[in-house]
């Protein structure tokens, strides 16, 4: 799991060079890239729920954008896995896990 846990941080970090570029060759460009951050979310308990890198919408909604860790109320891990513009990516490394740590999902199941 390191070395796939390690490829997943490497491709977040690039992804968020490339959101923080914006697209287009420079100057000129009509909009402006999202402000990508370190987002946590937190379950009504005030246990840790989610956390990773994202940015928040005018409606303040959470798009997720790189490697984001999800966890049980118990703190427990309940999946791991990298978004693109809020989508979980179906070509990079995910692992969705039971409440007692064994492996319910992988993305080699699709």
């Amino acid at each position: 799991m390191g070395m796939r846990f390690s490829t997943a941080i490497i491709v977040s970090l690039v992804l968020l060079v490339l959101v923080a570029c914006g697209s287009g060759g420079g100057g000129g460009g009509s909009g402006t890239a999202p402000v990508v951050s370190i987002i946590t979310l937190y379950h009504p308990s005030g246990a840790k729920r989610a956390e990773g890198p994202g940015y928040r919408t005018d409606g303040d909604v959470v798009v997720r954008h790189g490697a984001w860790t999800d966890w049980f109320e118990s703190g427990v891990v309940q999946m791991t896995g990298t978004y693109v513009d809020g989508k979980l990516s179906d070509s990079l490394a995910w692992v969705e896990y039971n409440a007692d740590s064994s492996v319910r999902f992988d993305w080699q199941d699709y």
